[in-house]
C-alpha cells in the first residue's frame, strides 16, 4: 500500500517524504481552518496507514514526529469543535496502532 498522489502513475512517495509530509501537516493542525483541516486529516490518515515505522531510513525520527503529532491533535481536540472530534480521534487510533507512541 504505497501512497501515491491522486492520479499519479509515477513512483510512490518514499518513507522519508511521507514522514516529512506528516510532520509538516501535523505542525499546522492547530491553525488550520475547518475546510483545510479536513483535507489535512485525510492526508494524515493516508500517510499513517502507509508509513512503516520500522523502515531503516526513518526509524530514528518516527517517534518524535508522532509524539508531536499526537500533541497537536490533542490541542486541536481541546478547541472543542464537535464536528472534528471523531476524525481527530480516528487519526489518534491509527497513530497509536503504529506502536511508536503510547
Amino acid at each position: 500500500d504505497d501512497l501515491r498522489l491522486e492520479g499519479s502513475t509515477g513512483p510512490a512517495l518514499s518513507q522519508p517524504i511521507l514522514l516529512c509530509l506528516m510532520q509538516q501537516l501535523g505542525a499546522v493542525l492547530s491553525s488550520s481552518n475547518p475546510d483545510d483541516l479536513r483535507v489535512e486529516l485525510a492526508w494524515l490518515q493516508d500517510i499513517a496507514v502507509s508509513l512503516d515505522p520500522g523502515d531503516e531510513s526513518i526509524r530514528r525520527h518516527v517517534a518524535g514526529v508522532l509524539q508531536q503529532l499526537v500533541s497537536n491533535i490533542n490541542e486541536k481536540m481541546s478547541q472543542g469543535d464537535p464536528a472534528l472530534r471523531r476524525p481527530l480521534q480516528m487519526l489518534l487510533q491509527v497513530i497509536r496502532g503504529m506502536g511508536a507512541v503510547s
